[in-house]
């Protein structure tokens, strides 16, 4: 049989060239189809075992169809905020159910449209203090000061990756995670190092890392 989109090259099971098969009903269809397909099993003839599918894929071509808009992105269907066009069965109980989707109405479309010009002005906001923060951070030098003897700068103690983090904080109401400052080994002599750090703001999921400034000198 032929369809609109898939042309099924298979030929019409005995039940489905029996006129009398199209008025019974659904289930008694559905069990006689399944005596049939076990009858030609039995005998090594033929059976139809994709033929249900192929009826279901050219059922599916003809399916009505609604304008959907996507509130997340779908595999094979879109990507978040696109309109598509699904079946309207599928909209109805799988995707307007789980919030996948919501319909196109004019209301939906402008509410959308203003989400997505707020999301874009946070984006942009939030990539521009991003920036100004690299910016900042450039300029910036933190200083440790520690006990050392005077011959040869090594120091008593250490200075960690929280100790920088500290002074950070204390002397430029910045705070970044200790986590971030990689240190790789505790420093233990006087003098000035450059500390790779990892920055980011929020409502920017993106991780950039700066050079740190950091002068160790004694107390």
């Amino acid at each position: 049989f032929v369809c609109n989109r898939v042309t099924c090259f298979v030929p019409a099971p005995p039940l489905l060239s029996n006129p009398g098969f199209f008025r019974l009903e659904r289930g008694k269809k559905r069990e006689k189809y399944r005596r049939m397909a076990l009858n030609q099993a039995r005998h090594g003839l033929r059976t139809f075992a994709s033929f249900p599918s192929l009826f279901a894929r050219c059922y599916a071509a003809k399916a009505p169809k609604v304008k959907v808009i996507l509130k997340e992105n779908i595999d094979g269907l879109g990507i978040r905020g696109e309109e598509v066009r699904a079946a309207a069965g599928h909209a109805r109980n799988y995707l307007i159910p789980r919030g996948m989707g919501v319909y196109a109405t004019e209301e939906n479309k402008a509410l959308f449209q203003r989400a997505d010009e707020e999301a874009l002005s946070r984006a942009r906001k939030a990539e521009a203090d991003l920036a100004n923060l690299k910016r900042r951070f450039e300029n910036l030098r933190v200083t440790v000061k520690r006990h050392a003897p005077e011959k040869n700068g090594k120091l008593y103690g250490s200075v960690t990756a929280a100790n920088i983090a500290e002074q950070l904080k204390k002397q430029h109401r910045v705070v970044v995670p200790d986590g971030n400052i990689e240190l790789d080994t505790p420093i233990k002599a006087l003098g000035e190092y450059n500390v790779p750090t990892k920055i980011s703001v929020e409502g920017n999921e993106h991780i950039i890392e700066v050079g740190l400034a950091v002068q160790v000198v004694k107390r």
